[in-house]
């Protein structure tokens, strides 16, 4: 299990800036399940931000011209361990053919409370 850190940046790409995060809003049929889902890799972010704008076109929730996103970086804080190894690693096995370079999903308010809003940056989409 790949293990988080206090101190590590983590990065979420979006159709907009999201400075606190409410996992009611978070989708329920993901790769873990529902939750605020991060990464360590900037550029790992930035390649989901086509398929959030799509998501928020298709859901009405901005225009069909939307040219922009929103790539959004945290400070992680005190983490403890916690989970089940053997499923760890199973799902990180079903996401190693994506070519990802890693993956945090944070599923409680409690692991939600451990992220400091650092920035958000607008990205333009070619």
């Amino acid at each position: 299990m790949l293990e988080l850190k206090d101190g590590f940046v983590l990065y979420h790409g979006s159709y907009c800036e999201v400075k606190e995060p409410d996992l009611a809003k978070c989708a329920k049929r993901k790769d873990f399940g529902q939750g605020f889902y991060l990464t360590t890799s900037k550029d790992q972010a930035e390649s989901f931000l086509r398929t959030s704008i799509a998501k928020a076109i298709a859901t009405g929730k901005i225009a069909d011209d939307a040219t922009n996103a929103t790539l959004t970086a945290y400070l992680a804080g005190a983490f403890g361990t916690a989970g089940d190894e053997e499923a760890d690693d199973f799902c990180i096995r079903q996401l190693l053919p994506n070519k990802l370079k890693d993956q945090y999903c944070f599923k409680t308010e409690a692991a939600i409370d451990c992220l400091k809003f650092v920035k958000g940056e607008k990205i333009w989409l070619k």
